[in-house]
């Protein structure tokens, strides 16, 4: 994304412990630096979601929002330390949805796609999609995973 960044923020632990407390959040990931140290990550990370709804104020405090936001997509892509300096990018095509990218040094680490206009009111029905697929149900497997026991068309369970 080569967009001009709209805005910068250094997550620090402070910012995780308040976050924490709000979201109820208290992953040793987030909090605990000798617990992170045995994780993918290998440090304390940002909560992704703290980074979602920071990334979404700063959209709307700019005014690209001004229509009101219908929906978010989010991809997180890569961990963001805490302590480190991220930066929100924006770019905006002549339709479709506004697109973000919080990057950390020039990698993308979190991708936003922030669907514009208003919202559905609560409890309003949306209009079928086409883009939508039948959801189909499978019942249980009709064969026991097990050696033990068996199923009888009754989907009654028998032991051995």
């Amino acid at each position: 994304m080569s967009s001009a960044t709209l805005a910068s923020k250094t997550f620090d632990a402070d910012d995780q412990v308040v976050f924490a407390r709000l979201s109820g959040d208290f992953n040793p990931i987030h909090m605990d630096p000798l617990a992170a140290r045995r994780t993918q990550a290998g440090t304390p990370v940002v909560h992704g979601m703290h980074v979602v709804l920071w990334a979404l104020d700063r959209i709307v405090e700019s005014g690209a929002a001004a229509e009101g936001i219908s929906g978010v997509k989010v991809q997180f892509v890569k961990f963001i330390p805490v302590g480190a300096t991220v930066n929100l990018k924006l770019a905006r095509g002549e339709s479709g949805p506004l697109r973000a990218e919080i990057d950390l040094g020039g990698l993308a680490t979190t991708l936003l796609s922030v669907t514009l206009g208003a919202p559905a009111k609560a409890g309003a029905r949306r209009p079928p999609s086409s883009k939508r697929r039948p959801v189909s149900v499978r019942p249980f497997a009709s064969k026991p995973r097990s050696r033990r026991g068996s199923w009888k068309s009754s989907s009654a369970w028998t032991g051995r």
